[in-house]
């Protein structure tokens, strides 16, 4: 029996944020997201989960705040391939009331599962913050990662994958051989072979590091906000490898 956890969100003319356990997973800033669909099986657990929401206006918005408006459903799905019935886990509605709405408007609620793929290794991790934030040791971690994927080792880099590929087997009743043979293939047959292959030069003066579900799991993204490894321009489109990592037993992790 295989349970799917999904957000389904519809969107008004409002910028918005959406995290999941202290996650930060959606974030549409310009008010130019009608609707989003998002499976969240790997960022919720058995037990008590929380979403929170925050509506605000951009500055930049011109049109008269009037019809705003906000809505948001969680909905699990349960079964097997091509029989899942659905059920309505947490609903949010918010629309905006004049002369009452004052914004940023902030919503929390919390909602209980009982998943079947078992726990998280980033829940177990050491909460962080940039005090406590052990950098050069972030930064040896994604020197090593950089190297493998510049010179085209897979066998080294497969260890550093490792939690990844097995968890998101578990969160999406994948079998792990497959996963791994489907790993294997996209880094082999389609990324390093490609004529263009290589990767940007590090700057460390362009990290940024994010905290999310209270310390626990980090993201490492550029000054844009997008992923901080990637790719030279390939044949057909850019390569980026996201870093979300925890810090376990004194060692970097790559979790998602």
């Amino acid at each position: 029996m295989e349970k799917h956890i999904y957000l389904d969100i519809t969107n008004h003319k409002v910028a918005f944020a959406v995290k999941i356990n202290g996650i930060e997973l959606v974030v549409s800033r310009f008010h130019q997201l009608p609707s989003k669909r998002l499976s969240i099986n790997q960022w919720v657990f058995s037990g008590e989960n929380e979403v929170s929401v925050n509506i605000s206006i951009n500055p930049h918005w011109t049109e008269p705040l009037n019809e705003q408006s906000f809505k948001m459903e969680l909905i699990e799905y349960t079964g097997t391939k091509g029989n899942f019935a659905p059920r309505t886990l947490r609903e949010l509605s918010w629309r905006y009331i004049e002369d009452e709405t004052r914004f940023p408007v902030n919503i929390h609620e919390l909602f209980e599962l009982d998943l079947p793929y078992g726990d998280w290794l980033w829940r177990k991790g050491t909460a962080l913050t940039e005090e406590t934030l052990p950098l050069e040791s972030l930064k040896k971690f994604i020197t090593t990662l950089h190297g493998h994927l510049a010179a085209k080792e897979y066998a080294a880099l497969e260890p550093f994958l490792q939690v990844k590929a097995t968890e998101l087997a578990r969160a999406y009743s994948i079998p792990f051989s497959e996963r791994l043979s489907d790993q294997r293939s996209f880094f082999q047959s389609e990324l390093f072979t490609d004529s263009k292959w290589g990767m940007e030069p590090l700057d460390f003066g362009r990290m940024r590091v994010l905290f999310h579900a209270g310390g626990k799991l980090l993201e490492v993204v550029n000054e844009t906000g997008k992923p901080f490894l990637a790719s030279l321009p390939l044949e057909e489109a850019t390569f980026s490898l996201p870093l979300r990592v925890c810090y376990y037993n004194d060692a970097w992790v790559l979790c998602r």
